[in-house]
């Protein structure tokens, strides 16, 4: 119940969104399509992945037999012809795209810029096994969602948030986290030697 409420009343209240229905109703088909599962995924190429999306959808037929795409699933820009001067609709519509694709490639950068293991600049990334990397992506957007919250509502780090960043920093079996956040370094260095001995 909490995390719905905070959800609807926190994260997905703060704005109001058009459409003919209640905002609450808006936010819980959202949830639902999240909770849910359904292939609701759709990818925004740029102009020049077009060609490439039958293939696609092929190899992603053959790779796995739980992973079904359509042409649904992908967007992209409506492309000019020659001799022939593009709509309205159409000049709005790759307008609207155009920014559309800025802000999620914003959010790429961002995460390329806290993490390196999905900063393409520097290392290109071998994968084994999706599932791996597909955890490893959510943890990045977690933190750096977190990192945002805390950025737009000044939270302030206190000394115990910082704790984990001190050298050889590990959790006592023997002493509660609580009491242990408030101690200084010196007794947390003391008491981490103590269970390495112990060990």
């Amino acid at each position: 119940y909490i995390p719905v409420y905070y959800f609807l009343v926190v994260l997905y209240g703060n704005k109001e969104y058009p459409g003919p229905y209640k905002e609450i109703e808006k936010g819980l088909i959202l949830l639902y399509h999240i909770v849910s599962g359904k292939p609701a995924d759709c990818i925004g190429f740029d102009g020049g992945y077009d060609l490439f999306i039958d293939k696609f959808i092929n190899q992603a037929d053959d790779y796995n037999s739980n992973n079904k795409f359509d042409k649904r699933n992908f967007v992209y820009p409506i492309r000019k012809e020659q001799n022939i001067k593009r709509k309205i609709t159409e000049i709005d519509y790759n307008k609207k795209f155009r920014s559309f694709r800025s802000g999620i490639e914003n959010q790429f950068s961002v995460l390329a810029s806290k993490f390196d293991r999905f900063n393409n600049n520097r290392a290109a990334i071998q994968i084994s096994d999706i599932k791996y990397y597909n955890l490893q992506f959510r943890v990045a957007c977690i933190l750096k969602n977190i990192w945002k919250i805390v950025e737009d509502y000044n939270i302030e780090a206190k000394p115990y948030h910082m704790l984990w960043y001190n050298d050889s920093f590990e959790f006592p079996t023997k002493i509660t986290k609580l009491n242990y956040i408030f101690k200084n370094e010196q007794e947390i260095n003391k008491e981490y030697n103590e269970m390495i001995d112990i060990q």
